[in-house]
């Protein structure tokens, strides 16, 4: 309800600041232009590595842990207590640098996943832009958005321009 208020109120902020002219509005696809764009799989070929390097460097601390482990049941069941008591020691100190690496790990790949998405969808917002320089819409909508909800922003563009194809071009895709 709020955000058709708003909606409205800025379409009737617009339509009353061009007078009697007629307002141009178009739409334009941001989820199929996220999907075409041309560094969208070299962004993914990036998180990707980055998340197999993660997943590696954990997986060898893992492997490490689980030595260490084995280490401890040998020393005590050939009666070494003290040794085997310094293996577990050891054991808990990899035990929390796995926590602690498994959050710190989480926390960068997907501040490395937000900033690749955020560069592709300020490429995207820019090649908007420069389209509409010329074109001279006085607004333009995503008609792939939807409220917080999960109801669409954007219901019916009957007589809209489309303007996705035009800004796909741009972008190479």
């Amino acid at each position: 309800m709020k955000l058709a208020l708003t909606l409205g109120l800025f379409c009737f902020g617009v339509v009353s600041g061009y007078g009697q002219e007629s307002v141009r509005i178009a739409v334009v696809d941001m989820t199929a232009l996220f999907e075409a764009h041309p560094g969208k799989v070299a962004a993914e070929a990036r998180v990707t590595q980055a998340r197999d390097a993660a997943r590696k460097v954990f997986r060898d601390k893992s492997n490490e842990l689980k030595k260490v482990l084995q280490e401890h049941q040998g020393l005590v069941g050939s009666g070494q207590s003290e040794a085997g008591r310094e293996a577990l020691e050891r054991a808990r100190v990899i035990e929390r640098e796995l926590a602690a690496m498994k959050t710190t790990q989480e926390r960068d790949l997907e501040e490395a996943f937000l900033k690749e998405k955020r560069a592709i969808l300020e490429s995207i917002e820019a090649a908007v832009r420069t389209f509409n320089e010329e074109a001279g819409y006085a607004l333009i909508l995503d008609r792939s958005a939807a409220a917080a909800n999960g109801i669409p922003m954007v219901i019916d563009v009957n007589g809209l321009d489309d303007i996705t194809e035009a800004v796909k071009r741009l972008l190479g895709g």
